[in-house]
């Protein structure tokens, strides 16, 4: 299934509004899923915020033309988070492993769990638990 996500936020320069919309594909609706759907809000925010503070305020452009520019600055800005099954993957290594993910990926990634993470995040967080002595 998709789950569609929109951020938009009013714009400090005009009364245009800014905006960011993302999609993710999951297999069923879970714990994970959700996880995934609010660091997917949280990452469109930040993206929304960082579009909204950069825009210069000029009277020549028109509020849908610094809309549309922001839009496509959002979603061409913004990584693809990682799959439900690198989730699941980095998990169950992690628990293997004893690593607390919960003090690792802050710091790391500044994510709050593997859900945030972007799809080479989590690709690269995979090939380093697989070569650990401790994997397997």
């Amino acid at each position: 299934m998709k789950i569609g996500i929109s951020v938009t936020v009013p714009s400090t320069t005009d009364r245009s509004c800014v905006a960011c919309h993302t999609e993710l594909e999951c297999d069923h609706l879970n714990q994970s899923t959700v996880e995934r759907m609010v660091e997917t809000a949280r990452q469109c925010e930040a993206v929304v915020r960082q579009i909204n503070h950069s825009t210069p305020s000029s009277n020549d452009r028109s509020a849908s033309e610094a809309n549309h520019q922001s839009q496509a600055a959002a979603s061409n800005g913004a990584p693809r988070l990682a799959t439900e099954k690198q989730v699941k993957a980095i998990r169950a290594m992690a628990g293997r492993m004893g690593i607390n993910l919960a003090s690792v990926l802050p710091d790391r990634f500044g994510v709050s769990g593997p859900s945030g993470l972007s799809i080479r995040q989590a690709s690269a967080l995979i090939d380093e638990l697989k070569q650990s002595p401790v994997a397997g």
